[in-house]
């Protein structure tokens, strides 16, 4: 669960440490009442100092959980509300392709969108060979539906050559076998 430490700058540098952990997604209204608890009052997206006044000095002190999506001291407590949300209705495999979007360097909708629209395409394989095995599998129908081209164009003719060589005895024109 994506959780932050929202901390009040302005008080800290007045010597008081005020913050709190904040396990999210959290209702607006909760999300309020940790504002308060730390001494910032919220209207909307404005936050006010305990005496009325603008506020800019909110910041986040750490977080846990985010995985690929970029955080910083400086992120936006309701995008990464919004991001928490978001996550908590995914599968595993919609996870994994949200942090596949954000990693490789798409907008928060963008990935939003891709994700939800299942605009990838997921194969589950253990390693580069597994994988290789299942995408024959799942997008020719099985070896034998792939074209000629690209069996040819991936087949290692030199090391297939070499495991042969050890039934075939090379002759002055070619090879043979018994």
């Amino acid at each position: 669960m994506p959780s932050i430490c929202i901390q009040n700058l302005g008080k800290y540098n007045e010597g008081e440490l005020l913050f709190e952990w904040v396990d999210l997604p959290v209702s607006d209204e909760e999300l309020n009442a940790v504002l308060n608890r730390i001494k910032i009052c919220n209207n909307g997206n404005n936050y006010y100092d305990d005496c009325g006044n603008p506020y800019e000095e909110i910041m986040l002190a750490d977080w846990e959980d985010f995985g690929a999506y970029p955080v910083s001291e400086w992120s936006n407590i309701r995008t990464l509300n919004e991001v928490a949300a978001f996550l908590e209705e995914l599968s595993s495999e919609e996870s994994e392709a949200f942090e596949y979007f954000i990693g490789n360097g798409y907008s928060l909708e963008d990935a939003k969108y891709k994700v939800k629209n299942h605009e990838y395409t997921y194969l589950q394989a253990e390693n580069d060979t597994d994988l290789a095995y299942t995408y024959i599998e799942e997008v020719y129908g099985g070896i034998e539906y792939a074209s000629r081209s690209l069996l040819e164009r991936h087949f290692d003719y030199e090391s297939y050559g070499e495991e042969l060589s050890y039934d075939y005895q090379q002759t002055t024109h070619g090879y043979i076998a018994a």
